[in-house]
């Protein structure tokens, strides 16, 4: 991948997650305590489970694994 010089000197958190989908939710709300927590900085959620983001895509839920995530974070900059 090339390397782009449009990096922000900002931070990001990406919160990579192997669950069920059971526990969505539960993922949900540690994202939603980790935004609180670290204001002004980029939360991410990732799933490294391919079965579990098929399913979160039959539900309508799109996520992304963390090399899809990686790589949109790092075009954000």
């Amino acid at each position: 991948m090339k390397r782009y010089r449009h990096y922000k000197s900002d931070k990001a958190i990406i919160l990579a997650c192997f669950g069920s989908v059971i526990e969505q939710d539960m993922y949900l709300d540690l994202k939603s305590e980790v935004e609180e927590k670290f204001k002004g900085v980029d939360v991410f959620l990732s799933f490294s489970s391919r079965m579990v983001l098929k399913d979160l895509h039959k539900r309508g839920m799109d996520y992304k694994n963390l090399p899809q995530v990686l790589a949109d974070v790092d075009m954000l900059g």
